[in-house]
């Protein structure tokens, strides 16, 4: 049997796919399964056991006319695959014309896909509304692509350790001596949406907070070059805590072998806090406009803080109001305190999602 699983993106949402392959694999263990997934996530889908095969989809470059070409014979070549199964994880068009283009005889998707997505899938499948999280939902439909079976919690696997990355990742800490630290506190204070980041004096505040109750605590930030000033102003507002700034330094392989030794994990709602959640670190996770029961770090290991605004969540990219009234409620204490249980192992509530 020949099956593939289409989720190209986001990392957020690549991760919360990641739980449906091992039910997949324990249905058909003889089958071949292939992953679809943008390029710039292929990487993570690769240290997923279960999958045989990356397909890395172009995006960016077959997004250009001049490159047209190379996107039909793509297209050319997903078909003489022969898939006898497509599963569309993302409910978009762009994943469902994909999902046709394989001319596989089941092609599944979930009834309330976007952008007309539905129209492609040869089954449609409606999704309880009591199932909320992205990961039960990915669950709800694989386990309508294997033929039912009994319901159980999802649970991520886990990830394999590329042995280059995880050298690069240790040798870096060795060069800060945080390689040896206790606790080693990783920190992702940014995000796309501009209403999902706190300030920098937030992080900064937290951190020497943490830094008072943990004196020999190294922390390092995480994030893309674009949003290396962020760190650079968290960095200057922290005397005591002095955290590593390493935004934009680090490919995808080293950031997860990075975040694989830290002890807990500081952030916002963003893709970083679901690969934290993938490996199963503990995680203080800040909500301000988004919702942590359908997106939030799955498993029992994270702490949710969110503010108390009567909008929330209103899933906007900046706050209506002016005043981003969802973080008011929030202090760095808190955090602070969150994060200092998790390290002291105290601070692991059930999580809502299991």
């Amino acid at each position: 049997m020949n099956i593939l699983v289409i989720k190209p993106s986001s990392l957020g949402d690549v991760v919360h796919t990641l739980p449906a392959i091992a039910p997949l694999r324990a249905r058909f263990p003889r089958a071949t399964v292939s992953w679809l997934v943008n390029e710039e996530y292929a990487g993570i889908v690769r240290l997923c056991p279960g999958v045989d095969e990356v397909i890395p989809f172009r995006r960016k470059r077959w997004g250009q006319i001049a490159h047209w070409g190379e996107l039909l014979s793509f297209l050319r070549q997903l078909r003489r695959r022969k898939f006898d199964l497509a599963v569309d994880f993302q409910g978009l068009f762009r994943s469902g014309f994909l999902s046709f283009c394989t001319r596989a005889p089941r092609r599944i998707g979930f009834a309330d896909g976007r952008e007309l997505a539905p129209r492609f899938c040869t089954e449609r499948v409606r999704v309880p509304d009591s199932i909320l999280h992205a990961v039960d939902r990915n669950q709800f439909l694989v386990r309508h692509a294997i033929g039912g079976g009994a319901e159980s919690s999802a649970v991520f696997p886990e990830l394999r350790m590329d042995a280059e990355a995880a050298a690069l990742a240790r040798a870096r800490l060795r060069r800060a001596g945080a390689d040896d630290a206790f606790p080693l506190v990783a920190v992702a204070p940014c995000a796309r949406w501009e209403s999902k980041n706190w300030p920098p004096e937030f992080f900064a505040q937290t951190l020497e907070l943490l830094a008072a109750r943990f004196p020999e605590m190294r922390c390092w930030l995480l994030g893309d070059a674009g949003q290396r000033g962020t760190g650079d102003r968290i960095a200057a507002l922290c005397p005591t805590a002095r955290p590593l700034n390493w935004m934009g330094e680090t490919g995808l392989g080293e950031l997860l072998e990075l975040l694989r030794a830290s002890h807990v994990v500081v952030t916002n709602d963003s893709g970083p806090m679901h690969l934290a959640a993938a490996l199963q670190r503990p995680t203080v996770a800040l909500f301000g406009p988004t919702a942590p029961e359908r997106t939030g770090p799955y498993g029992n290991r994270s702490v949710v803080l969110r503010g108390s605004c009567p909008r929330r969540p209103c899933f906007r990219r900046r706050c209506l109001r002016g005043d981003d009234a969802c973080k008011a409620d929030v202090s760095p204490g808190a955090a602070a305190a969150a994060a200092a249980g998790l390290i002291s192992g105290t601070g692991l509530p059930q999580s809502p999602h299991e």
